[in-house]
C-alpha cells in the first residue's frame, strides 16, 4: 500500500483508459488531484466546486466529470490541460456520475450471416 502525499481527503477515484492518471476527489478541499500512476505523485490539483465527491473518466480519457456535493454542479475537466471547461448547475447534492459510450450508429450483422447461394431453375409449360 502506498500513501500518496497532497491528496488530503480522498473521496472518489478515476483512472483514464491508459492507466496513466487517476483523478482523486478531495472532499473537504473543493479540489482534484492528478495523480501520475508511474511514479504515484500529484502531478496537478485541479479546483473544483464545493465537496467535490463522485468522478468519471470518458471512454476517449479527453473529460473527467466531477460531481460537487456542496455546490450542486458537475465540473468537467479537460484532461488534456487539466482545467474545468464549464460547469454545469444539477440537483440537489450530487454524488455519483457515470459515463457511457453510445452508439450512434446501427450494429451490423456478423460476417458469419452472409446470405446463402440458392440455385434455381425454371421449367416453361405449355
Amino acid at each position: 500500500t502506498t500513501t500518496i502525499p497532497g491528496v488530503p481527503s480522498p473521496t472518489g477515484v478515476a483512472i483514464t483508459p491508459d492507466g496513466n492518471r487517476a483523478y482523486v476527489t478531495n472532499f473537504f478541499t473543493g479540489n482534484v488531484s492528478v495523480i501520475n500512476t508511474a511514479t504515484n505523485t500529484v502531478t496537478t490539483t485541479v479546483p473544483v466546486g464545493a465537496g467535490p465527491a463522485g468522478v468519471a473518466i470518458t471512454p476517449g480519457g479527453n473529460r473527467a466529470y466531477v460531481t460537487n456535493f456542496g455546490s450542486n454542479n458537475v465540473s468537467v475537466i479537460n484532461t488534456a490541460t487539466n482545467t474545468v471547461t464549464t460547469t454545469v448547475p444539477v440537483g440537489n447534492r450530487p454524488l455519483g456520475v457515470a459515463v457511457a459510450r453510445i452508439r450512434t450508429t446501427p450494429p451490423q450483422p456478423p460476417i458469419s450471416r452472409r446470405p446463402t447461394k440458392i440455385k434455381a431453375t425454371v421449367d416453361n409449360i405449355m
